[in-house]
This record gives C-alpha cells, sequence and structure tokens, in this order.
C-alpha cells in the first residue's frame, strides 16, 4: 500500500458510494492515519538529531587542531558575543518506499579551511618579554706606571751618630732630672721624641752629673719641647720648707736657642740644688746638669752652668745634621 495524504484519501471517500458499513472498517482507517503522522514525526526528529551530531563532531574536530584555547563554546550564551564561524549546510533527505523506512542524510560542509598549527603561528599562552639590553663595557684607560719614589738619603744618626762626652765612662740611664726634678724624657715624648741617649754619675759639689740628647720627627716638635722646659722651670716650688724655686735664664753660645734652669731645695738659711741647660739645634735637644750648694739668688748660679757647660758644647756642633741648612 503507497503512502497517501489524509486529505486525499478524504477526496477518494467522497466519490465512493456509500455502502453497508462493515464492523470496526472506520475505526482502522483512523488508526493508519495517526500511524503515519507518528512516522512523519519521528522522521524529521532523527533528521535533525543527525544534523545536531554532524555539527558537534565538527566542532570538536576544528577545537582540536585549534587548541584548547582557542576551541569555540559548544553551547554559547545568550548574552556571549556572536562567534563568526564557517557556515554550515545541513540537507536532511526523506526517502519513502514501499515500506516506511527513515533514512536521514546530513551533510555538513565548511567552506571555511581549517586552521593549521605550526610552531611559528601558535600563539603561546605565556608572554614572550625581550631581552634587557646589555650595556656597552666602557674601555678602562690604561694609565702610566707611576714614577719610580726618588732614593731617601740615609738618615743622619745611622750615618753620623750622636755621641755624649761621657759616653764611654758614665753610666747608661734612661731617665734625666730637670726642672724641679721632673724627667725631662716624659715632657719630651708628648711632643713627638722618638730616640734619645743619657748617661749619669754620682754627683760631687759643683760638678757635672748628667748629660743627654733627644731627637724629635720636626723641628716644631723641639721647638715646642724648649717652652715646655722654660714654662716648668719657672712654675717650681716646693711646700716641705716654703721655698720657691725656678729662676730660667737664656745660655748665651753659637746656638741661638738656650736656656740655664735652676731650682732650690734644702733648708732655708744654707740652700743647695741642680742647673740644667738645654740647647736646641733643629730638631734636635742637648742637655747636661750638674749639683752643689749655693745660695738661693735671683740669678742661676754660675759656677754650676761653668760645670755642666762642658757637655752641651761638646755635642752641639754633631747636631748640625737636623737643620735645615745642615753641617
Amino acid at each position: 500500500m503507497s503512502p497517501i495524504s489524509e486529505d486525499e484519501l478524504r477526496v477518494r471517500l467522497e466519490d465512493v458510494q456509500p455502502s453497508p458499513a462493515r464492523h470496526g472498517f472506520a475505526e482502522q482507517v483512523v488508526q493508519q492515519a495517526r500511524r503515519r503522522r507518528r512516522r512523519q514525526r519521528w522522521v524529521m526528529g532523527a533528521a535533525a538529531a543527525a544534523a545536531v551530531a554532524v555539527i558537534g563532531a565538527g566542532t570538536l574536530a576544528i577545537g582540536d587542531q585549534i587548541g584548547r584555547d582557542e576551541a569555540l563554546p559548544a553551547s554559547p550564551t545568550p548574552t556571549s558575543a556572536p562567534v563568526e564561524t564557517a557556515p554550515v549546510e545541513t540537507t536532511p533527505t526523506v526517502t519513502s518506499t514501499g515500506t516506511p523506512t527513515p533514512t536521514p542524510t546530513a551533510t555538513a560542509t565548511a567552506s571555511a579551511a581549517r586552521p593549521t598549527a605550526s610552531a611559528t603561528s601558535a600563539p603561546s599562552s605565556t608572554p614572550t618579554r625581550p631581552a634587557p639590553l646589555e650595556p656597552t663595557p666602557t674601555p678602562v684607560p690604561v694609565l702610566p706606571p707611576p714614577p719610580s719614589p726618588p732614593a731617601i738619603e740615609p738618615a743622619w744618626e745611622a750615618l753620623h751618630p750622636v755621641t755624649l762626652l761621657h759616653a764611654g765612662s758614665w753610666t747608661v740611664t734612661n731617665t734625666f732630672a730637670g726642672p724641679c726634678g721632673r724627667d725631662v724624657f716624659g715632657i719630651a715624648g708628648l711632643r713627638d721624641a722618638y730616640r734619645y741617649d743619657a748617661r749619669r754619675i754620682e754627683g760631687g759639689e759643683g760638678r757635672a752629673d748628667g748629660e743627654a740628647y733627644v731627637l724629635f720627627a720636626a723641628e716644631d716638635g723641639a721647638a715646642a719641647f724648649m717652652d715646655d722646659l722654660q714654662a716648668q722651670g719657672r712654675a717650681c716650688s716646693f711646700t716641705t720648707d716654703g721655698a720657691t724655686g725656678g729662676v730660667v735664664e737664656q745660655l748665651s753660645g753659637p746656638w741661638s736657642d738656650g736656656l740655664a734652669l735652676s731650682h732650690i731645695s734644702g733648708q732655708p738659711n744654707v740652700t743647695g740644688g741642680s742647673v740644667v741647660l738645654a740647647v736646641r739645634s733643629g730638631r734636635a735637644v742637648t742637655l747636661s746638669s750638674a749639683s752643689g750648694s749655693f745660695t738661693r739668688t735671683d740669678h742661676v748660679d754660675p759656677a754650676l752652668i761653668r760645670a755642666a757647660r762642658p757637655s752641651v758644647e761638646h755635642v752641639y756642633p754633631q747636631l748640625c745634621g737636623f737643620t735645615d741648612e745642615g753641617c
């Protein structure tokens, strides 16, 4: 039986003469029409499902070629922006034969060429930063070697050591009694003294008993040392017997800077003490001393000056090497 539409059936039935109706004939015709309608709806649904399946498979294939980051969404939401895709033609074809058998045919053709991924065109998920520019090294100027330092002349004291007058007979000592009995080397140490020598002997009445010399780093230190001796000599005092001393005078001689200092000690009526002579030459100072009894006056005892003078007169000529003029 070939398929026939419901309208055609009605037209044909109008020309048919009514005949005695058979039992159940009308019900059979209605059921056949209903079955025919259900078959048509099923065929249309199957064709639509096949078209959807073909489109989904094409989308997955294109997504695998493009990459996960560029694949199109399977079901875009109404609020999302429209995505431009290649047009897809879907042509469902239904063929009816003697036996109603649905044969859906869906053809999806993409007009756009499938993109080809390559190492040069594939986008990277991590942005590439440009390599920093390395600074161009500045050439280091080649400096000439420093000139050789001038040869340093040997120290004067190494070539011409200072020799004291009684170096061979008096005892070596590391102290020298100055104004008011204070150690002269302790005072000189405050002015950058770096070398000294001293001799001593047990003093007798009116005789020399000590000699020394001191070397300083600069002439200013030696001049300041002479000022210190003068200040110490004027400030000398004794509280045991109430007697005060501290007489300071300039010492005449070939030198331009010389001092004679004395201080008083002993009983008020008969007193005694010592005299110290100091002579400077450049950055060197030579000293000598003598002790004995003398009456306190406003002048240094001349006899003790004469006793101590030979030592400084012996050393002074040897100190010319410590002056700017030299020997």
